[in-house]
């Protein structure tokens, strides 16, 4: 019994200079020493170290589950290590192990959908808390006439979740959909969620941290060859919190898109109506009536009583993205960055010709 708690006292010891989780000075057995001479081994043996000491960290508030993590790896060390009797034994223990410790641990940013690779949409019934007017989201529409409402249009759920660890900064994160970044709203318990009507073909979708450093990536294919992809996107974001602008799109046909009217008869719509501040809102449209478009933004004011902006955070810069023939040769995007400057505000901010 001593024999095995020295053991595994030496594979928690720090690194004293040595490659390997425990000090090589004090190798007692063969399977200690083929670890110190194998680079790859000591290497495996200091990852292992450093994954095990974590996953016991974010166990801190469950003692019954370190417990059982403990008896895990003393368990690994009697039955797989140190029964190891060559060098390639132990490199397939410790791949093994290394493994299973890294799926344990908590991870820090998590997409959990759209889900990569070749996705068929068809049928799909997305769930969202969102009240959500998507051209072909099928979520909550209540327009009759949203001409996507159908099966040849569903949106998908963006959705994950970011450690709380990961959340300290006043900047917010950013959402990228297709190459559009725009700030990403994040719920108190460091979930997100976000409704988006992708086309068929290549599509892609990026989190990413104010610094840039903490990043997951998702590309993926829509195979469903029903699936309209919006030929024009207008898509509204800011920089605050607590702040409610609104978009207004007036298309040639002289329909008005807001959030009083998220579909208009040509077939275009509004999604989100974002009261709380960042956005997005987005105004879609599958085949756009050619002529001149107009876009308007509106600081309403602030998203509740108790976010009201302040006079040293009354300036909220928002940015407006028009996207033509989106996932197509033809695709380009032009944004607009504009100072909305106090609650009340009406600015127009874009005239252009589709096509």
């Amino acid at each position: 019994m001593k024999r095995w708690m020295v053991i595994v006292g030496l594979l928690l010891l720090p690194s004293q200079g040595e490659t390997a989780g425990f000090s090589c000075a004090q190798a007692a057995t063969a399977v200690e020493r083929w670890i110190c001479q194998d680079a790859e081994l000591s290497a495996a043996d200091t990852l292992l170290e450093e994954r095990y000491k974590r996953l016991l960290a974010s166990q801190m508030q469950h003692p019954e589950e370190q417990a059982i993590l403990r008896k895990q790896q003393l368990q690994w060390l009697r039955e797989s290590r140190n029964r190891c009797l060559d060098v390639q034994c132990l490199q397939l223990a410790y791949q093994q192990r290394n493994l299973s410790l890294q799926e344990q641990l908590p991870q820090p940013l998590v997409l959990d959908g759209p889900s990569g690779g070749w996705r068929n949409g068809a049928g799909e019934e997305p769930v969202s808390a969102m009240k959500v007017s998507y051209p072909a989201s099928g979520v909550n529409s209540e327009e009759e006439n949203d001409l996507f409402a159908s099966p040849k249009g569903q949106a998908a759920l963006i959705r994950g979740r970011i450690a709380s660890s990961l959340l300290q900064k006043e900047e917010p994160w950013r959402l990228v959909v297709n190459g559009v970044p725009m700030p990403l709203q994040i719920h108190p318990d460091g979930s997100f969620e976000r409704p988006y009507l992708f086309g068929n073909g290549s599509n892609s979708v990026e989190i990413r941290s104010p610094d840039g450093k903490q990043q997951v990536r998702r590309q993926f294919y829509e195979a469903y060859a029903e699936q309209m992809r919006p030929r024009l996107r207008i898509l509204l974001s800011w920089d605050t919190p607590g702040t409610d602008l609104d978009l207004h799109v007036i298309t040639p046909l002289g329909e008005h898109c807001a959030y009083f009217q998220r579909s208009v008869q040509s077939g275009g719509a509004l999604d989100v109506d974002v009261t709380t501040g960042y956005g997005p809102e987005i105004f879609s449209h599958p085949a756009p009536p050619p002529g001149l478009y107009l876009v308007y933004l509106n600081y309403y004011g602030g998203g509740g009583d108790d976010q009201q902006p302040t006079p040293q955070t009354a300036i909220t810069v928002a940015t407006v993205t028009i996207v033509r023939e989106e996932g197509t040769a033809d695709e380009s995007q032009r944004s607009f960055t504009i100072p909305m400057r106090r609650p009340g505000e009406l600015l127009e901010v874009a005239q252009f010709i589709y096509p």
